[in-house]
Parts: structure tokens; C-alpha cells; sequence
């Protein structure tokens, strides 16, 4: 079976040793994106921890939803940023012995 990639993007992850693969997927029985968690092994290089496969039909929602998840994310930091980080902080009932 011929399994041909495409690598589309690479992102940083939350370490030097980490990184993100987006890759594009085409084999005779599927095709679609593939996201991989790399990490930095000494003495083999990158590996894939993690992979997970979005097939071609799931991957405009799955946009449509990374977009929506995006704009409610920038919402709520407007909303963080107009309240000026206020905190209340609650203080449990005192119990009568």
C-alpha cells in the first residue's frame, strides 16, 4: 500500500523539545490530515508521540469549529480585560458549635 504525505505546517509547542506536524495523508483507502505531537528523543531526533487523523469529509467542521472555538477565546479575554481583573473572594459561612 503506497501512503503518500504532504507536510502542511509545523507549529512550536509548549517546549524546545515539542513541535506540532500537520501533515496531509493519501493512501489507497483513506485519505486526510494527520496532527502529530513530536518530541525531541537524544540519539533518535524527532519522534511522533501522538497522532491523530481527521479523514478529508470531517475537516470542514472541524475548521468551522476551531474557528468558533477561536472567536469565543477572544471574547472572553475582552471581557477579562474590561472587568480589570477583579477578584472577589468568598468566604465560607462560619459553623456555630
Amino acid at each position: 500500500m503506497q501512503r503518500d504525505e504532504s507536510p502542511l505546517g509545523v507549529l512550536d509547542g509548549n517546549h524546545s523539545d515539542e513541535k506540532i506536524e500537520i501533515v496531509l495523508i493519501d493512501e489507497a483507502d483513506r485519505s486526510g490530515v494527520e496532527i502529530r505531537r513530536m518530541i525531541w528523543g537524544n540519539g533518535i531526533g524527532w519522534y511522533p508521540q501522538k497522532r491523530f487523523f481527521i479523514p478529508t469529509g470531517q475537516i470542514g467542521t472541524v475548521q468551522h469549529l476551531l474557528q468558533q472555538a477561536e472567536h469565543l477565546s477572544r471574547s472572553r479575554r475582552k471581557i477579562t480585560r474590561a472587568v480589570g481583573g477583579r477578584v472577589l473572594r468568598l468566604v465560607p459561612p462560619v459553623q456555630s458549635t
